[in-house]
């Protein structure tokens, strides 16, 4: 798949960054759908939800928090793990 090359040319990196955008998009839009139609959230509780998975991939873009901590802290204190 293009989108998993590792490319520091100009087009390569243009590719990358569009199917980021898409797969981030992908999943807000399954995660909103899950949140309304088998949890009950309304518009509001979703777009707070949203914007605070967004605010939280920001810090974690520009270096403010590890995603290998979250993960840790997500299995340590509440036996989540993501596979």
């Amino acid at each position: 798949m293009k989108c998993l090359k590792s490319s520091n040319d100009t087009v390569g990196m243009k590719i990358r960054r569009e199917c980021v955008k898409e797969t981030t998009r992908f999943m807000l839009i399954v995660l909103a759908s899950v949140l309304t139609d088998k949890y009950g959230f309304g518009k509001v509780k979703v777009q707070q939800v949203m914007k605070s998975i967004i605010d939280r991939a920001d810090s974690i873009n520009q270096g403010y928090i590890d995603l290998s901590d979250l993960e840790q802290i997500l299995k340590d204190e509440y036996g989540i793990e993501v596979r």
